[in-house]
């Protein structure tokens, strides 16, 4: 794990660019403690800085250049299995890098399609001029370019990719709001889910894609992975079979735990990452610690008994001994560059500052992901139970909106009108509940309204196929929301503390088989999560059997009644292009006195993008 910045040019650089190359690139020292390195030449200078996680030696430092000279290679992420024919391979190699850049070496690029893990690599092919950008299907690492960066000690445009947005920003002497990304993110809570983010001068390299930059011509190009989440098969309906899915579970968490540094976890209490910790804690040589949070505002839900008789795993409560969320608020917006979707990130936050300073762990396994791959959310059984509509499954469709009940903490009337509207929506152009807000928003430069959900135009085109519709929207989280965002920002968080953290449910090879089972699946039993619950044989019944994991408090709720609410006040006494202030902050005033918990999310969104623009665009 590590963070790397290049900066490439067809001209040949003086020390003065160099100079400020490193200066900017320093902005990401965080993400690699362990080591600093650079290669330069010519036109091209790349520098690495490293946190050590597998092979602690020199002998895996980057950059690194192939055997036969032709490669240059930047690598952060972690590999996890290869394809069967590398398997011998691999087991040669003391690290993930030093196996990669041989069989670049010997095989060419393509042998990228054959890996499975989390990565962005720079690869530069001195044969043909070439340089390569490439993030893995899902994203889990970020890589953000810059195709026509200008620097006063240097003629020419250069182009420069990066690990983190900072230094990018660093070189340019003028950046630009991407307004349509903006707008995005203030009706939908979207961001980093197509290659814009909220500067028009930074792009991100796509999941799954390779980006290529020709130094001769330099331009650029894409072409997609062969493991690209678009060629996986969502038409199978296999009967799910619980004992072999366990072992393909327990296979892929195992994967997850090499290191030849401490790993830890975290523990909210709630199914996945109670999978996640006793499936690790089953692999660890060493007592596996385990992190979970104990604020003021949201208690742990672990009682002192179960902990208690917990073996193998020492849980450890993360308190809150501090009330500078607004500090820590901007400090994160500056990291990110970019707006908070939620406030729950600083809870987030907090785990990883306690880690890194109060632990030799370096690794951090996070339950993220199991919502969306397992059908964790609510918002998910209307889908359902319209595929079972379709399919007539009649007697399912019954069953099912009467045993969720529990789930949903509503009657099976209220239940079954609540599909009614949601099929009455099917037509219509969005189906955003945050719509209502819409109202505040100077948003008409914004032509596209779209869906949370697939709507009949999208059932046309997969022909009314179940089984796609269905898989569809789970794979929609993956690379629309919420996933994308949420990536983002676990990454740059975690590795502040110089953290890598490693997300097993958010797998490739794991999605190709979740994705194999029929929907009918996922709510069956009256359970969300019915499959991860049926494989959960370790994990406590109070756990693993409870349909309905108590509520915590509404943390944007508090916060920007309580905390932010002067300072977004403040913000809203000036004029602004995308937000009608004055309305906004009448009605934030009126909801701040009944503290209106219905519109806190939204509050809190608008409050985030505001602090935003402050910090990188003023007034």
């Amino acid at each position: 794990m590590c963070g790397f910045f290049n900066a490439i040019s067809n001209t040949k650089y003086n020390e003065n660019s160099l100079s400020r190359f490193e200066k900017s690139a320093s902005k990401i020292a965080h993400r690699g403690p362990d080591s600093k390195s650079f290669y330069k030449e010519d036109g091209i200078y790349n520098l690495f800085y490293r946190l050590s996680i597998r092979d602690l030696s020199n002998e895996s430092a980057q950059p690194i250049s192939s055997k036969c000279g032709r490669y240059l290679m930047s690598f952060n992420g972690e590999i996890y299995s290869v394809d069967s024919s590398l398997e011998n391979n691999l087991k040669k190699f003391k690290s993930d890098t030093l196996f990669l850049i041989t069989q670049i070496s010997e095989h060419g690029i393509g042998i990228i399609n054959k890996i499975r893990g989390m990565y962005a690599i720079s690869l530069f092919d001195r044969f043909s001029k070439c340089f390569y950008f490439i993030r893995d299907p899902f994203g889990i690492k970020p890589l953000f370019y810059s195709n026509n960066v200008k620097i006063a000690s240097h003629k020419d445009k250069i182009f420069v990719a990066c690990s983190e947005q900072t230094p990018i920003l660093n070189l340019l002497k003028d950046f630009n709001e991407d307004y349509i990304q903006s707008l995005r993110f203030l009706r939908m809570g979207l961001s980093f889910d197509i290659d814009n983010t909220f500067f028009q001068e930074i792009k991100q390299v796509k999941p799954g894609f390779i980006l290529k930059l020709s130094l001769e011509e330099f331009k650029i190009s894409e072409e997609r992975l062969t493991t690209h989440l678009h060629a996986v098969d969502l038409s199978q309906k296999e009967k799910f079979n619980y004992s072999e899915h366990n072992n393909d579970l327990q296979k892929i968490v195992h994967d997850h735990l090499i290191s030849d540094v401490e790993v830890a976890s975290t523990l909210s209490g709630g199914i996945d990452s109670t999978y996640i910790t006793f499936a690790a804690a089953k692999y660890s040589s060493r007592k596996l610690n385990s992190y979970t949070i104990d604020t003021n505002f949201i208690k742990c839900e672990l009682d002192d008994q179960f902990i208690s008789q917990i073996k193998g795993i020492e849980i450890k409560k993360v308190d809150d001994n501090t009330n500078d969320y607004l500090e820590n608020l901007e400090s994160k917006i500056k990291l990110l560059s970019s707006p908070l979707r939620t406030s729950s990130w600083l809870m987030q936050d907090l785990i990883f500052k306690k880690i890194a300073t109060k632990s030799d762990a370096k690794v951090l396994l996070v339950g993220e992901g199991a919502d969306e791959l397992y059908s964790g959310y609510e918002r998910l059984l209307n889908p359902y139970l319209y595929c079972l509509e379709l399919d007539n499954e009649f007697t399912l469709f019954e069953e099912t909106v009467r045993s969720m009940s529990t789930f949903t903490n509503l009657d099976y009337s209220t239940n079954l009108n609540n599909f009614k509207d949601y099929k009455n929506k099917l037509d219509s152009e969005t189906d955003y509940d945050d719509q209502k807000f819409w109202k505040y928003l100077n948003d008409e430069s914004l032509d596209d309204t779209e869906r949370n959900f697939l709507g009949k135009k999208d059932f046309e085109k997969l022909n009314y196929e179940t089984e796609v519709i269905y898989k569809t929207h789970l794979k929609n989280y993956f690379t629309r929301s919420l996933i994308p965002s949420d990536l983002i920002t676990l990454d740059h968080l975690s590795m502040s503390y110089g953290l890598e953290l490693r997300v097993p449910f958010i797998d490739y090879e794991l999605f190709n088989k979740v994705m194999k089972f029929s929907y009918r699946e996922h709510f069956k039993f009256g359970f969300n999560k019915n499959m991860l619950r049926q494989v959960s044989f370790n994990t406590p019944d109070e756990i693993r059997w409870n349909k309905r994991k108590s509520r915590r408090p509404n943390i944007n709720t508090i916060l920007i009644y309580d905390f932010f609410a002067d300072k977004f006040l403040d913000l809203l006494k000036d004029d602004h292009h995308l937000i009608k202030t004055k309305l906004v902050r009448d009605d934030f005033e009126n909801d701040l006195i009944k503290r209106n918990s219905n519109s806190s999310d939204f509050w809190f969104r608008v409050f985030s993008y505001m602090t935003f623009f402050k910090i990188f665009f003023g007034n």
